[in-house]
């Protein structure tokens, strides 16, 4: 048990936001927790207590949470965790994450994550996890990847490149697509889905649109349209903001749900039907190498198998300011090899002579 106190400089992306609000996002606090800290006296601002923690924050303004006594899930450096850097400085570092790869610990995950993985490649980010810089269980990320998908993340390598990252996601300024294929054909070219998403009634492992989530909008185009062996759609995806599964609960919601995705009515590899094992194939193992799905250990050359942690749904292209030097950066991704493998099949089945496109 330790005693902490975390501190950071409001940037100009959290200028109006409550207190509450902005330490929650910074910190990666439960809103309930913060609101606790403020009403006993433990959150400064400036130097002195809010007067109340809707308070709104000006830029500039220093912002200190005594946390109090605490046991941190401390990831531990772990170089068996595989993924891809696929840009890095001294500030931030840009990961490309398998499918099957938890990023960081949590229920049932105590190690093999990402941030294990990060710890390996990036010692810093131990070394200010230690100092109470950033958080023991998850230092530097700052936004997540499902389990199930695949594809691009930002990792803040220092404590201002982090606040300065988590506050242009709060301020929708970090632009990021996915391409995914959702069951049933979508009629409209391009289209957008606003609808508040939160947690679930009596399952809180679970989100859903509901009256009481917070406010979401995920905008779409279609790239293709499959018929055959099955109806699909091909989409290029755009998030405004970025709730948990937010994409899947929308596209299941209006009623396409990501294939692979049984958590939110989404067909089942197995179950689909698709005349000729067009993902039999590819599930046997038909150019695909094993991996280790409790890790997510792969490489560029052994693709994952598809599974039940495998969705069709993969982050391919992230841009933003660079939190330091103020450069515009992006970034691309491909698709996995087995996803790539089932598209190009479902190409084949639906036009011998070419793409089905939209």
């Amino acid at each position: 048990m330790s005693s902490l106190t975390r501190s950071f400089c409001v940037p100009a992306a959290l200028a109006g936001e409550r207190v509450d609000r902005a330490i929650s996002l910074v910190l990666d606090m439960p809103r309930a927790r913060v609101s606790s800290l403020v009403a006993s006296g433990k959150v400064m601002v400036d130097g002195a207590p809010p007067v109340q923690r809707s308070k709104p924050l000006v830029e500039g303004q220093v912002v200190e949470v005594m946390v109090g006594e605490y046991a941190p899930d401390v990831a531990i450096a772990d170089s068996t965790v595989v993924f891809k850097v696929v840009y890095a400085d001294e500030w931030i570092a840009v990961i490309d994450k398998p499918a099957g790869l938890v990023v960081h610990h949590g229920a049932a995950h105590s190690g093999g994550t990402l941030v294990d993985g990060l710890l390996s490649k990036f010692p810093g980010l131990g070394q200010l996890a230690a100092t109470g810089a950033m958080d023991a269980a998850r230092p530097g990320i700052v936004h997540r990847l499902d389990r199930e998908t695949s594809g691009l993340m930002v990792v803040g390598l220092t404590p201002q490149a982090f606040s300065v990252l988590s506050a242009a996601m709060t301020a929708r300024q970090v632009e990021r697509r996915y391409t995914t294929l959702v069951s049933g054909t979508v009629p409209e070219a391009r289209g957008s889905v606003d609808a508040p998403v939160g947690r679930m009634p009596g399952n809180p492992t679970s989100m859903g649109v509901t009256a009481t989530g917070r406010h979401a909008v995920t905008h779409y185009t279609v790239q293709a349209r499959f018929a055959r062996p099955v109806e699909t759609s091909l989409l290029n995806v755009r998030l405004e903001t970025g709730r948990t599964h937010q994409i899947r609960v929308h596209m299941s919601s209006i009623g396409h749900p990501v294939i692979g995705d049984t958590r939110y009515k989404g067909p089942s590899w197995k179950s689909l039907g698709l005349g000729g094992g067009l993902i039999a194939e590819v599930q046997a193992g038909e150019g695909v190498d094993e991996a280790d799905p409790g890790t997510g250990a792969v490489d560029g050359d052994s693709p994952v198998p598809l599974g039940e942690w495998r969705i069709f749904l993969h982050a391919c292209r992230l841009s933003l300011e660079h939190p330091v030097t103020g450069r515009h950066m992006e970034w691309q991704s491909s698709l996995p090899s087995e996803l790539a493998n089932v598209l190009q099949r479902l190409e084949s089945a639906c036009n011998p002579a070419g793409k089905c496109h939209a």
